[in-house]
Formats: structure tokens, C-alpha cells, sequence
């Protein structure tokens, strides 16, 4: 971008005018305020936006071409405002229910089943589709260029207009109702808000809001901000993540009786084609379906829960950064999983995979899982830990054929291990623990398993949950009722949170080098220690404040200069790398991937190359850190202020 200096647009004089390749969206920035507004939008991938020699603004956008475009004021502009200004705030005037108050769906609106939800605390949804007018949601078998968003195929290719909607639910009281909306070009995200009286309910913030649900012993529910949702819908993954052919063709199916896939096609909802437009048979169309919530065998289980609550960030290029891929249809290779070794923390397990056969207790992925604060996954969508989830992968991993090392395969791989020394427990000993008890706990359905906790096990387990190892005390926190948790910052907190606090460097220094938690050092340096694999940090209590770091910590994607945009790169070979450029020259460069390996690629062997507004740097550490803990760690990194 620039700082436009032109004629023609005056009132944007002096305004840093720069924009994003992913969305298309263009905006300006006061040189006095950092109250930035979108300008302009549209289905364009902008890498550069410079002045011609007028020193009007030319937008320069790359797809399978090159082309400039030129921004124009929009005559349309007040119609479009008072469209948005008579936008539905209350859900009862969507259109989408006869009755609110009864959650009725009107007519035209079709209300569909999928095979396995995603966990969502506890918490119970109910899906349905609405098409404009006699339109259909048009299904191929095979991924095609989608006409409106640039650069992404689908096999779903929706008219405009088309609207999904889920209303979550706990304890026969409705808490939201998310609405996806095709606008022909993109899709938009909302979420209107219950009221205590059930009658209807209002249009959320843009930002998000966070509640408390009395229905569910007054755990937090955050209503997510219309940029959250579209992290987790977004177009690697097809977007609509619960109308998809697998989620309505369970394998269960196959044996003759018909499924919710086949339905909606019979009712003319949806039309299946092949690559070349012809109409194909339905079921070509799906890959391997997932499986009903218990049923199928192990694996079947275990890979549907991770497709529900997982692949569609953890797919290629969906922005991660790492190559794991979690799709139910992906072979193991294709999964690089099992034995790979962790980048983003180990949290101090003993020889760690991500997924380690048959030994979960060496398994990143289930630390995961399992954690409620420190290295959380998802870090968006869910709080709570999914405790059949965990048991069930629990099993699955150590059904896995391989050999297990004999040094951690007892007692840790016991299904009821010996009690630890709590002065010295480790990672494995307390994965063990929290395996025993997530096999005894309640599922969701309320039902439990055969095995019964020990009472000594639980009494175990809460001292833990207060334990000051905060990757120990994370396995255990779930097992505590919401009041006596510990309070960490979640995905809604902002700087005003910690401002007030005094901070303690020593301990801020503490936290950025510990290597079970934040890890911080293994790509900065900071105080001329760490690793030089992502942006320096000896200077930035001089070149930052204190407000800005908050931001970079908890924001990541935020705010990237070109040296560290995350690079997806095709070989010539059809290989898909991910990771930041450390050199290049004309002829060559070298490439650090997500995984930590450095990869040195000659300039002919590139077939494509792609910038993508997504940082390496993991999103939702806030929610690892108390409030004190954040103000630690900036007032440390306020005094790196270089030699």
C-alpha cells in the first residue's frame, strides 16, 4: 500500500490505502487514528496496491493473470448503505421460522440431519437449508472452479441467496442460531441471540459477545465474532461444513436403508453432476463418509470425530501451517500423523508424535484434546473438554499396531495406572490419570462406561487441576466446576483486560522460555537467545508498546509484513510445501516450513507460488494465559530495547 496523495478521491488525502489477498478487501488508515475503514470489496487477489503517476491508486491483483484495476467512488453507495441499515436484527424477520417462539421453519426451509456433530460443550444443534426461488444446490464428484470466489474449487456450488442456519441448544434452552449467507460472491456469518423468554432472538455484535449459561452450571459460551466463524468455514473445506455429502451419507447407509444425502436429492434440493455436467449418480459423489456418533469400529469412530471437530482447519492450506491433515478420507500417509514429530510443543512428553501407535500418552494430538487451556485444541468453537471424544482416541491410538517403547508402556498404558509422585509428575503419568478418568466421566448422553474411577483418582485429580504446572493443572481444570477454575483470557480479550495490572519481567522471561508452554524461543530471539526462524524480538520494547504486542500475541494473523506471510508453494514435482522464505535470490531460495525443516528449492522447480495473509505463529494462546501471566510477559518484552 501507500499513503494516497492523488486528486480524485480528496477525502481520502493522507490515508495509508492498503488491502488483503485472501478476502479482496481494500482499506484506508488515518495517519492519526488506527480507525481503519473498508473501502472496497471485491472478488480480487490484491498483492500490491501503488500509484500511478498521477498518484492515483492502481490495485494490482494476481490469479491465473495479472491485472491492474482502478478504485472508483460507488453511485450506488447509499442505497447499499440503507440495504445494510434495514438488515434483519431480530431472527423472527429472516424469514427462516414460521413460528419463533415454537422453532418452526417456514415453508421452503428444509431441516436436515447430520451423522456426527461436532462437540460443542455439551450443547445440541439443529441444521436446515433454505434456496431462493426453485434453485438447487448443484453437487459434482468432483471439485470445480468456483465462478465467484477466485483461486478455490468445491464440489459444492451454491445459488445466491442460499442460507444455512443452526440453532445450538442446551437443556431444551435455545442459546443462538447461526446464519451462513451466499451473497452470489461470498459467504457471511452471523449469530442471533436467544432471550431468557425463548421468543426470538438478536442479532449478535459483529465482534462477538460472551455469555453465561445458567442451563449449564454457569459455563462461559462465546458467541463468535462473523471473522471466527469464517476461520473454521472457509473455502478449503468446503465452507458448509455440516451439508456435505459424507456428514448425510453415513457409512451406516450403505446397508440399503435411505440417508439424509439421498433425501434431499429425491426432494430437489440438491443436483449431483459429473466433472463434465452430466447428472451423476448421487452416490459418487461422496468419499468416505463419516460414522454415527457410536457407531462402526474403532478407527471409523475415531477418524469421523476428528473430520467433525478438526479437519476443516487442520486440512491442506487451510491455514494452520502444518501439514497435518485430519479429513476422513485421508490415508495415513496422507494424514502425517502417526510419528511425526510435534513443531508447536511438546509440552514435555518423552519422545512425542503427534500420534505415537499405541502409546496415546506420548501423542501430542491427545494432549490436545484433552487440555483445557494450555495448547487447546480447537482453540475456537469449544471450551469445555469432550471427555468420550478423549476416551475414545485414547483407544484408538493404543489399538494402533506398532511398537511401543518399553519405557513408557507401563504403568502409563495402564487402564487404571499407578498413582505418580505429584512433587515429580510427568506429561505421560498425568495423560494417564486424565485417561482413567475420561473413560469413568459422564458423556454427553450422560451415560457412562463400565470403568469406575477410583475415588483416590479423582481426589488425585483435583489437586492437579490446582497444580502450579500449568501443563499438568490444564488435563485436570475440566473436571472442576466453573467457579473454581483458573481465569484465563479468552478469544474476546482485549488490552484493556491487563492494562492495570502490574507485571513481573522475571516471570515474563520465564514464561516466553518455557518449552513445555509458549515456546516462544523456538522462532524468536529475544535478549539474543532463541532462534532466528521468525521475526527478531531484541528490539521490540523499543519499537513496539506494550498495547501493539497484545494484539501480535493474541491476533497473530493481524498484522505481517511480507518477510513472515506464510508460503504455499507447488512444485514442479506436485509436492505442497508450507512455511516462510529465509533467503532468496533470482535463482533459488530456501524455505522454512511449518514442520522446522529447511528446504533449499531452485526457482525452476517452483510451479506456482502463492503469499497467504496467515502467520506460522499458533492463534488462541490467550486462552493459555491468565491475566497476570499476559502482563508478565509484555513487561518483560517492553525491556528488550536492543544494546
Amino acid at each position: 500500500g501507500y499513503v494516497y496523495r492523488g486528486q480524485r478521491l480528496q477525502w481520502l488525502t493522507g490515508q495509508y490505502l492498503f488491502g488483503d489477498w485472501i478476502s479482496g478487501q481494500i482499506w484506508s488508515l488515518p495517519p492519526d487514528t488506527d480507525n481503519y475503514q473498508r473501502i472496497a470489496s471485491g472478488q480480487l487477489r490484491v498483492i500490491a496496491i501503488v500509484p500511478d503517476s498521477a498518484g492515483e491508486p492502481l490495485v494490482v491483483s494476481h490469479q491465473s493473470l495479472t491485472s491492474l484495476y482502478r478504485l472508483v467512488p460507488n453511485a450506488d453507495f447509499e442505497v447499499q448503505q440503507r440495504q445494510a441499515t434495514d438488515f434483519p436484527r431480530r431472527l423472527s424477520e429472516t424469514g427462516l421460522f414460521r413460528d419463533t417462539t415454537k422453532h418452526e421453519w417456514a415453508s421452503g426451509v428444509r431441516p436436515f440431519g447430520i451423522a456426527h456433530p461436532m462437540w460443542q460443550d455439551g450443547t445440541e444443534s439443529q441444521h436446515a437449508v433454505a434456496l431462493p426461488d426453485s434453485s438447487r444446490l448443484t453437487v459434482y464428484d468432483s471439485p470445480r472452479p468456483l465462478e465467484s470466489v477466485a483461486m478455490f474449487n468445491s464440489r459444492l456450488h451454491y445459488p445466491a441467496g442460499a442460507v444455512l442456519a443452526k440453532t445450538v441448544s442446551v437443556a431444551d434452552c435455545r442459546i443462538e442460531t447461526q446464519v451462513l449467507h451466499f451473497d452470489g460472491r461470498q459467504w457471511q456469518a452471523y449469530s442471533y441471540v436467544w432471550n431468557p423468554q425463548q421468543t426470538d432472538a438478536e442479532l449478535a455484535p459483529a465482534a462477538g459477545q460472551q455469555l453465561t449459561l445458567p442451563a449449564a452450571g454457569g459455563v462461559s459460551w462465546r458467541i463468535h465474532s462473523r471473522t471466527e466463524c469464517l476461520q473454521c468455514h472457509n473455502p478449503w473445506a468446503e465452507t458448509t461444513l455440516a451439508l456435505q455429502p459424507e456428514q448425510l451419507h453415513p457409512a451406516a447407509a450403505a446397508g440399503g436403508a435411505e440417508s439424509e444425502w439421498q433425501r434431499l436429492v429425491r426432494d430437489g434440493y440438491v443436483q449431483t453432476r459429473t466433472a463434465d455436467g452430466e447428472t451423476a449418480d448421487p452416490l459418487s459423489c461422496v468419499r468416505r463418509s463419516v460414522t454415527e456418533v457410536g457407531q462402526g469400529t474403532l478407527e471409523q469412530q475415531a477418524r469421523s470425530w476428528l473430520h467433525a471437530n478438526c479437519s476443516h482447519c487442520h486440512q491442506p492450506n487451510a491455514g494452520t501451517g502444518l501439514s497435518l491433515s485430519l479429513r476422513m478420507w485421508d490415508a495415513d500417509a496422507e494424514m502425517s500423523a502417526w510419528g511425526k514429530v510435534p513443531q508447536k510443543g511438546t509440552f514435555g512428553i518423552s519422545q512425542p508424535g503427534l500420534l505415537v501407535r499405541g502409546s496415546p500418552h506420548q501423542s501430542v494430538l491427545l494432549y490436545r484434546v484433552g487440555s483445557s487451556s494450555v495448547g487447546r485444541m480447537p482453540h475456537i468453537g469449544s471450551r469445555e473438554v469432550d471427555f468420550a471424544g478423549a476416551d475414545l482416541l485414547t483407544r484408538w491410538i493404543r489399538s494402533a499396531a506398532g511398537e511401543t517403547p518399553a519405557a513408557v508402556q507401563s504403568p502409563q498404558d495402564a487402564a487404571q495406572p499407578e498413582l505418580p509422585d505429584l512433587a515429580a509428575i510427568t506429561t505421560e503419568q498425568a495423560l494417564a490419570v486424565a485417561a482413567t478418568l475420561w473413560r469413568s466421566h459422564p458423556a454427553a448422553d450422560g451415560k457412562t462406561s463400565n470403568v469406575a474411577a477410583p475415588e483416590q483418582m479423582m481426589t488425585l485429580a483435583l489437586t492437579l487441576a490446582r497444580s502450579e504446572n500449568a501443563v499438568v493443572s490444564s488435563l485436570f481444570e475440566g473436571f472442576l466446576p466453573s467457579d473454581q477454575r483458573v481465569r484465563r483470557l479468552g478469544p474476546g480479550a482485549v488490552y484493556a483486560d491487563v492494562a492495570r495490572l502490574d507485571g513481573d519481567a522475571e516471570r515474563g522471561r520465564a514464561l516466553f522460555f518455557d518449552q513445555r508452554r509458549l515456546q516462544c524461543s523456538k522462532c524468536h530471539q529475544a535478549g539474543g537467545v532463541g532462534s532466528p526462524n521468525g521475526p527478531d524480538l531484541n528490539e521490540v520494547g523499543r519499537t513496539s508498546g506494550p498495547e501493539r504486542l497484545f494484539e501480535s500475541i493474541t491476533d497473530p494473523d493481524r498484522e505481517i509484513s511480507d518477510r513472515w506471510k506464510t508460503q504455499v508453494i507447488v512444485t514442479t514435482a506436485g509436492t505442497i510445501l508450507t512455511g516462510v522464505v529465509l533467503r532468496e535470490s533470482p535463482d533459488a531460495l530456501d524455505l522454512l516450513t511449518a514442520e522446522g525443516h529447511r528446504v533449499p528449492l531452485r526457482t525452476g522447480e517452483i510451479e506456482e507460488r502463492r503469499a497467504e495473509v496467515k502467520s506460522l505463529m499458533p492463534s488462541g494462546m490467550a486462552a493459555q494465559l491468565t491475566a497476570q501471566e499476559m502482563s508478565d510477559l509484555l513487561s518483560w518484552l517492553m525491556t528488550l530495547r536492543g544494546r
